[in-house]
């Protein structure tokens, strides 16, 4: 059975019978896997969406360490974005998301309230209204125009393992930003009473003007390094 192999079957016919077959298959990424398997160790849940047969689909997902209940398949090209907006509300379950993935035969409506945030990687002409109507849209460099324009993110060199990369730039770059929060308020918080002279009748101590205007600076000269030391971040 050529379908359970992961191949699609195309059946060649001349007046109403069959004459010949061809059978395809798609060539897995070398960095698929592992990439897939880091990404479920950051505590995301990976699913397929395809509109291969489901045989094809699933022997796809056990090379690739994708549960089966996370596999959409037989999915026409005008379904995918329901089914992006489907999976974007479901109701989330603990820190390790668990999608609650069908065939589009099962498909239940929407329910009020988005509770997920939802990546969707593709490359082809179908694959663009996913991109569109997901969360954050990523395109492979070697993909088509129209599902490039379609995403946020563009992989120029089409390796997946730059999905990593880019997961933990975005996540360093938002602890920079928090970091860069707490340090101004918990300095200002303390600075700006001391510089008005909340201390000065207890302690008569009085902060020269000078003196604050270096401390402001020193605070953002704080700030701006520690966004600088992005630089600094290797993949």
């Amino acid at each position: 059975d050529y379908e359970s192999e992961g191949n699609c079957v195309v059946l060649m016919g001349v007046a109403s019978k069959v004459v010949g077959m061809c059978v395809c298959t798609d060539t897995l990424k070398p960095e698929a896997a592992d990439v897939i398997q880091q990404l479920q160790a950051m505590g995301l849940s990976v699913g397929m969406l395809t509109g291969d047969n489901r045989k094809a689909a699933e022997y796809v997902a056990v090379q690739l360490g994708i549960p089966l209940e996370n596999v959409f398949a037989e999915v026409l090209p005008d379904q995918k974005s329901d089914f992006i907006s489907q999976i974007q509300h479901e109701e989330a379950r603990g820190s390790r998301t668990r999608l609650r993935l069908s065939t589009h035969r099962h498909y239940r409506p929407v329910s009020e309230g988005k509770t997920l945030v939802v990546a969707m990687v593709g490359d082809g002409i179908n694959d663009a209204p996913a991109l569109a109507h997901a969360d954050v849209g990523i395109a492979l460099g070697a993909g088509t125009e129209v599902a490039m324009d379609c995403a946020q993110v563009v992989l120029t060199r089409s390796d997946l393992s730059d999905i990593l990369a880019m997961l933990r730039l975005a996540r360093a770059t938002f602890f920079r930003i928090r970091l860069n929060f707490l340090w101004a308020f918990g300095y200002n918080l303390i600075s700006i009473p001391i510089a008005t002279g909340c201390l000065f009748p207890w302690s008569r101590f009085q902060l020269p003007p000078l003196a604050a205007g270096i401390s402001m600076m020193c605070s953002s000269l704080f700030v701006l390094m520690c966004s600088l030391s992005l630089k600094l971040w290797k993949k």
